[in-house]
């Protein structure tokens, strides 16, 4: 069997697979490493359903002549996804307010997919146990209009997806310009971090969890861009030992939160986090935006 990637021959060499799904599995897996996705599948010149398994997962390798494999960096496919998802946002929120029946009962053919997206690319959207599913409600599920109560609960749901949606897409049209916000935000947590042991004694635990759950969220959005910059003023490998090295502080951390050791939280914060923290700024290109402007510019875009 030949197998082509993007109209290119592969030198893959087949160990056990005896099925064509063994061997996509396999690929995808490979290209995933690369950071690429399969974005479609051709037998023998003939277009398969890439997301319907059934019509070619079983079918025996010695009956293939040609596996042609189409695929596209992870982040552009990302991107694909992400903007087809806002799109869907926009336009059920339409539907609901408009109180558009048939655009309700088209769109909601596509919530199954949209909620696997969703939960997939945004883990933080996934509901808690307790919690309701995300879009839920039985009316919408069976293509019917929702009352206007629970169509309100919808919208403003869907408003506050829409809104992290843009922000990952900003990430994809601008990386270096979002991951120099990043680490603006980064450098400002430095004060609140060191703030946070006194917060704990004080009863203040609230204000204490919304400082390291900034934080760590603002790691994860700085460690998310790095595969996408590509202005070489960015030391992009020198920004990923930073994450890298503050990752078991901060699993210290964490452990030291869920034993409610706020002696031992403290000095984590003081002496492991904070101070290599402040070293951020020395990682910014040399003609890139300053500290405060840049944190400055941060604040603003979430208010």
């Amino acid at each position: 069997m030949e197998i082509l990637v993007n109209q290119e021959p592969l030198n893959y060499s087949l160990e056990n697979e005896e099925l064509l799904g063994q061997v996509v599995d396999g690929l995808a897996e490979w290209l995933r490493v690369g950071r690429y996705a399969i974005t479609a599948i051709n037998v023998d010149d003939r277009s398969v359903p890439i997301h319907d398994r059934t019509f070619w997962q079983d079918v025996e390798v010695e009956s293939v002549e040609t596996l042609s494999i189409e695929a596209l960096p992870l982040s552009q496919v990302e991107q694909t996804t992400v903007a087809a998802i806002a799109d869907y946002c926009v336009l059920l929120r339409r539907a609901l307010a408009e109180r558009d029946q048939a655009a309700v009962a088209d769109l909601s053919e596509e919530l199954p997919f949209v909620r696997a997206r969703l939960a997939a690319l945004f883990p933080e959207l996934r509901p808690s146990r307790a919690a309701r599913e995300l879009l839920a409600d039985p009316e919408l599920e069976n293509g019917a209009l929702p009352d206007p109560e629970p169509a309100a609960r919808l919208e403003k749901q869907l408003d506050g997806i829409t809104v992290i949606l843009e922000a990952r897409l900003r990430e994809y049209a601008s990386p270096e310009q979002e991951l120099a916000l990043t680490l603006g935000q980064l450098v400002a947590c430095v004060d609140p971090l060191v703030d946070v042991p006194v917060q704990l004694q004080t009863g203040n635990e609230s204000a204490a969890m919304n400082t390291v759950i900034g934080f760590t969220e603002h790691l994860s959005r700085a460690i998310r861009l790095l595969p996408l910059v590509r202005d070489p003023t960015f030391d992009v490998e020198a920004i990923r030992s930073f994450a890298t090295g503050l990752t078991p502080h901060l699993l210290e951390l964490q452990a030291a939160f869920e034993a409610q050791d706020t002696v031992l939280i403290g000095d984590i914060l003081e002496y492991e986090i904070a101070p290599r923290v402040s070293e951020l700024p020395a990682l910014f290109p040399p003609d890139g935006p300053d500290t405060d402007q840049t944190t400055a510019a941060g604040e603003a875009k979430t208010q």
